[in-house]
């Protein structure tokens, strides 16, 4: 059955934030903690709210690190932030073939708007649910069905494209077909349990099956 409309995460599935987001997370905890967190560290956190993220290290000064987090992030994103190969032309062949595109992120919706903006990307996707649109982010389903509810797509022709466990899940709860992407940057027991459709080696690959 071909796939009628397409769901995609941001950071991390359309743009590459990998190297901002960590050396970012990883220069506040030093600051405000005292100690460079490798790696491995964020591999429970990666996908989720900023906040979730920061008070993964520490609850009571996570407000305070989230605000120095944006600042440090803002100030680097425009020359360490990219769209991943192919992302631009794979919209504009799946937007030519007349499927529906959304974007649901844990992202704030000033920085998907940025992104947007920045990369050229507007006119694609005819939804777009951030961080403050739901009650309840990913891995919660609340985004994903409400887009469903507003394109009235069955729930198999769409598919929902992401890079973290969170994204994963989201679609599992969701109902919907599940894609990840081939450079996620978490191992593959972070999605032991979960239902995979479709592995992307590239993002071309969404042509074929759309």
């Amino acid at each position: 059955m071909k796939i009628q409309a397409v769901i995609f995460d941001m950071d991390g599935t359309l743009i590459d934030t990998n190297d901002l987001v960590i050396g970012t997370l990883q220069r506040t905890v030093e600051k405000f903690l005292g100690y460079w967190p490798e790696l491995d560290t964020f591999h429970e956190v990666l996908g989720k709210p900023l906040a979730v993220q920061l008070a993964f290290f520490d609850k009571e000064k996570a407000p305070l690190m989230v605000a120095d987090y944006r600042r440090e992030y803002r100030r680097h994103q425009e020359e360490r932030t990219r769209l991943y190969p192919g992302v631009l032309d794979t919209l504009k062949g799946l937007k030519e073939k007349g499927i529906r595109m959304a974007v649901q992120s844990n992202k704030g919706r000033g920085g998907i708007e940025h992104a947007v903006a920045a990369f050229d990307l507007e006119g694609y996707f005819d939804q777009v649910i951030a961080y403050e649109d739901v009650v309840e982010a990913k891995p919660s389903p609340e985004g994903i069905k409400r887009i469903l509810k507003a394109w009235d797509i069955s729930k198999d022709r769409v598919l929902f494209v992401g890079d973290s466990h969170n994204d994963i899940l989201a679609a599992n709860l969701a109902g919907v077909k599940s894609a990840l992407v081939d450079w996620s940057l978490l191992p593959e027991d972070q999605f032991k349990g979960l239902k995979i459709d479709l592995k992307l080696k590239n993002m071309a690959e969404l042509l074929k099956i759309c």
